[in-house]
């Protein structure tokens, strides 16, 4: 059986995905940067994706990074 993918979050560029990908690795949540580069539009669709099962937990730990930020 295969596991359920959704979209996390989409991001303004390639660096903020990154980062947030490692606050995810450091929480054990295993992710994917998805990196749309259209033809038509010059700037890249960047998205955060993550097996279903872990979406609540990983924008729990999200959002502790971004309150943690402020």
């Amino acid at each position: 059986m295969t596991e359920r993918i959704v979209v996390l979050d989409r991001f303004p560029d390639e660096a903020s995905a990154w980062i947030a990908r490692a606050v995810l690795q450091a929480g054990g949540i295993v992710s994917e940067v998805l990196v749309d580069r259209p033809y038509v539009w010059p700037l890249p669709v960047v998205r955060l994706a993550v097996r279903a099962d872990d979406a609540a937990e990983a924008r729990r730990l999200l959002e502790a990074q971004r309150d943690a930020s402020a």
